[in-house]
């Protein structure tokens, strides 16, 4: 598991407290009950944690935990 997996999936755990069983289903962020405030939220906690700006046009509910993570991937490589 690379490092930004593990961290995002820390922070939606400790964050947010949502189940790593649930995680571990590929959820979207509807599925775990994000709203536009809880994006805002963990775009944030993701900017502290990678030093990554993240605008919260760029995350939707319809997004799977696995294409955040990919979305933040690419980010992370262009930094």
């Amino acid at each position: 598991m690379s490092d930004l997996t593990s961290g995002v999936l820390s922070i939606l755990h400790s964050h947010f407290l949502v189940d790593a069983d649930v995680l571990a289903g590929d959820p979207t962020l509807e599925d775990i009950e994000f709203d536009s405030l809880a994006i805002v939220e963990f775009a944030t906690a993701v900017e502290k944690r990678f030093h990554i700006p993240v605008d919260e046009d760029e995350l939707t509910v319809d997004h799977t935990i696995s294409q955040v993570i990919e979305i933040l991937g690419q980010k992370l490589a262009k930094v």
